[in-house]
């Protein structure tokens, strides 16, 4: 498993409830929508796998999720 700090570019709400973030990392370039990426959040214990909505050519990631 590889680890590396993303940066969040844009976190939009497209939906009630749910929103489109698109994250900007290095090892993007690697995935492929469908997959799922873990993402830890700063202050909690546990990962959280989400699957990959979109990759674009400049390093970055969208995901999508519900709150």
């Amino acid at each position: 498993m590889r680890e590396e700090n993303g940066l969040i570019l844009s976190n939009t709400c497209i939906a009630k409830d749910t929103y489109k973030m698109m994250i900007q990392a290095e090892m993007a370039k690697d995935m492929q929508p469908g997959q799922f990426v873990n993402l830890q959040i700063q202050g909690y214990f546990l990962r959280r796998p989400i699957s990959i909505s979109y990759v674009d050519d400049e390093h970055c990631f969208t995901i999508v999720y519900k709150v």
